[in-house]
């Protein structure tokens, strides 16, 4: 199949803006033009596309999403390197998955408190406790 920017980008979820933008950058590198210098797109460029995206998604910085697609033009013999680096990639998107865990587990809690019957006695409670506490804090440090 062939694809003109716009059937790309609908496709894909995106704008035809973002296709074009990622083309510029050079993180779709095996993109042809007609004989009228427009893109023209293939199956095949949905894959890199989609490896540019997911990267991009899991907050790889546009730099090392180059160096990434620079690789990959070079062939077979950077395989290796394009291993390590998307390790070194996956143990960073495992942290941050840990940390979207726990602020999840964190926004359930107020989700939960916030939807109890006595939610605004709760919150009345604790503000009298957090008021309480920062008064005698004054006090202890003569502020």
């Amino acid at each position: 199949m062939y694809y003109k920017t716009k059937q790309f980008a609908e496709k894909l979820g995106v704008s035809p803006y973002t296709v074009r933008y990622y083309d510029k950058e050079g993180l779709l590198p095996f993109v042809i033009r007609d004989a009228h210098g427009y893109r023209v797109f293939t199956d095949a460029d949905i894959n890199i596309f989609t490896t540019v995206l997911c990267l991009k998604n899991t907050n790889m910085p546009l730099k090392e999403i180059k160096t990434y697609i620079g690789l990959v033009k070079e062939g077979a013999a950077t395989v290796e390197q394009r291993r390590v680096m998307l390790i070194e990639h996956q143990k960073t998107v495992i942290q941050q998955q840990a940390l979207i865990e726990t602020s999840l587990i964190e926004i359930q809690n107020k989700i939960d408190k916030y939807s109890s019957v006595d939610a605004g006695k709760q919150i009345q409670s604790e503000m009298a406790f957090v008021n309480n506490e920062k008064m005698m804090a004054l006090q202890e440090y003569g502020l």
